[in-house]
């Protein structure tokens, strides 16, 4: 049954919009119904080119199509977004035909995909500098979750660092006994959520601290730590 809303116009699907397809049940058995990308609005008829880039390069009546607006619906998925592969194949293909008979009607499509790709560049670049930027902050400390005395003095803690053995950065086995290790990732996380779990077992955030003195071995930092403790204890901060 055909039931998309019939309220959008072809101002709603730009060049490189994905979109459903729903035909009319009138011609429904000549058209598909799967999921496409817009070329461009079809001449002055009030109807765009959707073409099934699964079906292979464009050509009309084969994997290119028109569609009046209430036909299809806009997905939530955009050329920005679009997996890595399927867009890869989607811009292999518009570069090959790219010339050839749907010359014109591709020039729309192709400077979206053009966009799209500086735009996924773009954020990938954003991404990779993000995941930099927090994985430095964390080179060369050891991240340690701080048991206190009644005093404010250190007690012991758990300690995590990049790169160290890690069973909460491998997968959790069923069995506990046969837990395996991996090279920790997130020590700073895993030092934070430890005192946040001591705090909730004990009910209150006397007795707990997180610190991340700079130290190369356990031993330095536990010694940085104690330190530490002591400094904010006397003094009341660092």
């Amino acid at each position: 049954m055909h039931n998309i809303t019939s309220s959008r116009t072809v101002a709603d699907f730009p060049p490189g919009t994905i979109v459903r397809t729903e035909p009319g049940p009138l011609i429904g058995s000549r058209l598909p119904a799967d999921t496409g990308v817009v070329i461009s609005a079809w001449g002055i008829s009030g109807m765009v080119l959707v073409w099934f880039w699964e079906m292979g390069q464009p050509v009309p009546g084969h994997s290119v199509y028109p569609f009046f607006p209430a036909e299809a619906e806009p997905l939530t998925t955009t050329l920005q977004n679009l997996p890595a592969a399927e867009f890869a194949t989607l811009a292999q293909l518009t570069d090959h035909t790219y010339g050839e008979a749907m010359d014109a009607e591709l020039t729309p499509l192709a400077a979206a995909l053009r966009h799209a790709a500086l735009t996924r560049i773009h954020q990938h670049a954003r991404r990779t500098l993000a995941a930099r930027t927090h994985h430095a902050s964390q080179v060369g400390r050891i991240f340690l979750a701080v048991v206190l005395d009644d005093d404010g003095r250190y007690m012991g803690s758990n300690a995590f660092a990049l790169g160290w053995d890690c069973t909460r950065c491998a997968p959790q086995a069923i069995d506990p006994y046969l837990q395996q290790t991996a090279p920790c990732r997130e020590p700073r996380a895993h030092a934070w959520n430890q005192v946040e779990d001591w705090r909730y077992f004990h009910g209150t955030s006397e007795g707990h601290r997180t610190l991340a003195p700079r130290a190369s071995t356990r031993e330095e930092a536990y010694k940085k730590a104690t330190e530490m403790c002591e400094r904010i204890r006397t003094t009341g901060h660092l």
